[in-house]
């Protein structure tokens, strides 16, 4: 039943006969059953989704696949729970448009000033997005990675002090190939947020080493 449920929220919806799918379908290219849901309560909805994928037999994920399994792959197995997880994680990066520069946002309401994601909402969507990579449930492209590393060192709240938004980096780092870095990005941002820790760690994986 949950792995029919999920596969229904990420199919495109049919029935676009309101404006607001309209505009979003014609700006992000899709509007999928599940924006439904984020448009009304994006946290809860992303909070449901994190609850059923975080179990202990979920696996982490060495090779990103090419396609979608569709081969009638067991849904309950570890292989096909984690191929669930990376189809949520890219359904969420179609939505928002995170392979782009330009992130996708829909006016909901009369005025213009009624979008989504609003920037909390959009910080709900980058926090899981973030999770599921950090934990190796998902992988992310280059440009993805970019844009949650941007968010984790640019966001500040005061729910979590700057050694924990620190934690969260070094765990991105850390799960993510170092192929799928710009080292000079990397520290150049994490220079400016004061992380000397991350700041580290890039010196030492991106330095080539000298054999004598």
């Amino acid at each position: 039943m949950r792995e029919e449920l999920l596969q229904f929220l990420l199919e495109e919806s049919k029935p676009l006969t309101s404006e607001v799918f309209k505009g979003f379908n014609a700006s992000c290219g899709k509007c999928l059953n599940i924006c439904y849901l984020l448009w009304m309560d994006t946290e809860a909805t992303l909070e449901v989704l994190k609850c059923a994928f975080v179990q202990d037999n979920f696996e982490p994920r060495d090779e990103l696949p090419s396609t979608v399994n569709e081969d009638g792959t067991d849904a309950g197995s570890p292989e096909g729970q984690n191929t669930m997880v990376q189809s949520a994680v890219d359904s969420i990066v179609d939505i928002v448009g995170l392979e782009n520069d330009v992130i996708c946002s829909v006016v909901m309401g009369k005025t213009e000033s009624e979008f989504w994601p609003s920037e909390k909402d959009f910080g709900y969507l980058m926090e899981f997005v973030s999770f599921l990579v950090s934990h190796k449930r998902a992988h992310a492209s280059k440009r993805v990675v970019m844009h949650i590393l941007t968010y984790l060192i640019s966001s500040y709240d005061d729910t979590r002090t700057r050694t924990q938004k620190e934690k969260e980096v070094l765990q991105l780092f850390n799960a993510v190939p170092q192929n799928d870095w710009n080292s000079d990005f990397v520290l150049n941002l994490c220079s400016h947020a004061h992380f000397y820790q991350v700041c580290y760690h890039c010196s030492v994986r991106f330095t080539p080493m000298k054999f004598m």
